[in-house]
This record gives structure tokens, C-alpha cells and sequence, in this order.
């Protein structure tokens, strides 16, 4: 990643960048690789994602961060909202949910995907997204009061 970094910093070659990291992430998926070292990756991609409007690669990177994190603040043994959804109910199990099954980003980083998310529910109009992001971040905000602005 450093490499891929460096080179990037020195052509600010985003399409070989951009490559070089989706064939990390696919290795990375692939071997079932779910550490710091990948959580790195995926957070180095959003960001270059985004650097430059790349979207569809942030949001993919920014799904797979939030699958892959228990982001500061949030309960030990609770899934994700994302991945409720991709849970059968029958598999709902609240013991299957532990501390160790996922990472955890440091305060900065929690801060700064937190408001990725946030901004990028406003740049897709997704009000329910706009919402839960508000309300995880304690930004008590009623929907109604959210589409009086549109």
C-alpha cells in the first residue's frame, strides 16, 4: 500500500492507483483477509475514491469498512444495521456477534467515515441515510424538519 501510495503522490496516476488497490482488495477478499492491514487498504482507497468523485469505488470501500468495523461508541455484541439486512432471520443470534469480530477504528478515523457517510447519504438524497447517520452521530435531528428543506 505504501508503494502504491508513494507512486500515486508522485504521477497522481489515479486509473493505475486505482487498479493497483481494487487488485489488493480483491486478494484481500478472496483469502478472507479481515485485519487492520485490509482495514487500511479499504480506507486508503476511500479516501483516493473520493479525492477524485470515484463514487461507486468509495461507497463499495465504505460498505466493506462498515461491515468490517465496530466504529467507536457502538455496542460489543451488536451487528450493524448492513448487516442485519444481509442476515436471514433464522441466523439472527445475538451471541454470534462479539467484540473480536470486528475492528476498531481509532477516534479520528471513526470521525472522519462517519462524515464520508454522512455526506455522501446528501450527495444521494437518501434521507433514511441522512438520518441514521444524524442519529448515530447524537444530531437529534426529526426527519420532517429534513424534507421541509427539499
Amino acid at each position: 500500500v505504501d508503494y502504491i501510495k508513494t507512486h500515486f503522490i508522485d504521477t497522481e496516476d489515479y486509473e493505475w492507483a486505482n487498479e493497483q488497490i481494487k487488485s489488493l482488495r480483491q486478494d484481500l477478499s478472496v483469502q478472507g483477509i479481515r485485519n487492520n492491514f485490509a482495514l487500511g487498504v479499504y480506507e486508503t482507497h476511500a479516501r483516493l475514491a473520493l479525492e477524485h468523485g470515484d463514487m461507486n469505488e468509495f461507497n463499495q470501500c465504505q460498505s466493506v469498512i462498515t461491515s468490517m468495523t465496530v466504529g467507536v461508541g457502538w455496542a460489543e455484541n451488536t451487528p450493524s444495521s448492513h448487516q442485519k439486512k444481509s442476515l436471514n432471520k433464522s441466523s439472527m443470534d445475538r451471541n454470534a456477534y462479539k467484540h473480536e469480530n470486528y475492528l476498531k477504528q481509532n477516534q479520528r478515523e471513526a470521525d472522519e467515515f462517519a462524515a464520508y457517510r454522512l455526506l455522501y447519504a446528501l450527495v444521494q438524497k437518501d434521507l433514511g441515510g441522512i438520518k441514521k447517520e444524524l442519529l448515530a452521530a447524537n444530531a437529534l435531528i426529526p426527519l420532517d424538519q429534513l424534507q421541509k428543506t427539499h
